[in-house]
């Protein structure tokens, strides 16, 4: 049986099994010395950069956090303080923190749990987590195309919750 998400992430970044690694669980204490594609691609030279939902082991510090250039975490820091990330100030920047999508902020926006099927997105979809991504990996990219790159981008959709953008919800009966 395949592992839920943070362990699936650890296995593609570490190249290991669960059974090497350890983690079987959401999120966790980070292992020294526990090596990652970042750390290798960073030591041959390339630009490293990760942005979306990455939720790896993150106590005391994310796993990756000091093997790429660009922490870009869209719900936590690179400390493992949840709610507080670029994408989040951003969205509080544009008035659009309370809109703010995925499973953590259903409590305040779409109420106190997952809806029994799914429901449309208020947040409009220039401002989505992936979006927001996409959009910081292409910035990342940019001031120096010249040089080899090395990015993960973890999107949060398909993920639960299921809430789609108005304009893709309208899309289905």
């Amino acid at each position: 049986m395949p592992p839920i998400c943070t362990p699936s992430r650890v296995n593609i970044l570490s190249g290991q099994y669960c059974q090497n690694h350890g983690y079987y669980g959401l999120s966790g204490p980070t292992k020294p010395g526990l090596p990652n594609l970042f750390r290798y691609f960073k030591s041959a030279g390339y630009r490293t950069a990760a942005y979306g939902k990455l939720h790896m082991p993150e106590s005391p510090r994310n796993w990756i956090a000091d093997d790429v250039d660009k922490f870009g975490d869209s719900y936590e820091s690179p400390d493992g303080e949840r709610g507080k990330s670029d994408y989040l100030d951003e969205l509080v920047s544009l008035g659009l923190r309370d809109k703010e999508d995925s499973w953590r902020n259903l409590s305040s926006h779409y109420g106190s749990q997952l809806p029994a099927d799914s429901c449309p997105s208020d947040l409009p979809y220039e401002h989505t987590m992936e979006r927001w991504a996409a959009r910081k990996a292409m910035e990342f990219i940019e001031p120096d195309r010249s040089r080899l790159f090395c990015i993960q981008i973890a999107l949060q959709r398909p993920h639960h919750p299921l809430i789609p953008q108005q304009q893709f919800w309208d899309m289905y009966p």
